[in-house]
């Protein structure tokens, strides 16, 4: 009995931690209020964890912290929810950047190229953005952004 018991324990602990293996970085407390994820990743999508220099295939449930990048490419599509449930949709060739908050409330984002459509169903959302050129905020529920590529 002890030891199904035992093996019971061991498979829930090797569940667990293959799970938490597929995120590019652990659930805590201290940083479930940054959190963002991947919810939608349809074609070739990557991620990149800040910091870091590879590029790798982004899936569906992908935790994203501040620094983290997410890019779509030809004929795909991604979507990411923030931590306070808006959604930003990205076009394909779309590269966007989740940046660290100014402000515990707002949420923040860079748009290096490519365009994104905001979304949020629960109340007018506080968000700012940075692009190549402008930096603005986003104060409502709906919102379309799009960073056009320059000939230099």
């Amino acid at each position: 009995m002890r030891f199904l018991f035992g093996a019971l324990i061991g498979c829930l602990l090797a569940t667990f931690l293959a799970d938490a293996q597929t995120n590019n970085a652990p659930v805590t407390t201290a940083n479930a209020t940054s959190l963002s994820r991947v919810i939608e990743a349809a074609g070739t999508v990557e991620f990149i964890a800040g910091g870091s220099a590879n590029w790798n295939i982004a899936t569906n449930g992908l935790a994203l912290l501040p620094g983290d990048k997410v890019r779509t490419r030809a004929a795909s599509r991604a979507a990411v929810q923030l931590s306070d449930r808006s959604v930003i949709r990205l076009s394909e060739r779309t590269t966007l950047e989740i940046l660290p908050s100014r402000n515990a409330e707002k949420k923040r984002f860079g748009l290096r190229g490519g365009s994104i459509f905001f979304f949020n169903r629960e109340k007018p959302a506080d968000v700012e953005f940075d692009t190549p050129l402008a930096a603005g905020a986003i104060r409502g529920t709906e919102f379309l952004l799009e960073v056009a590529e320059t000939d230099n």
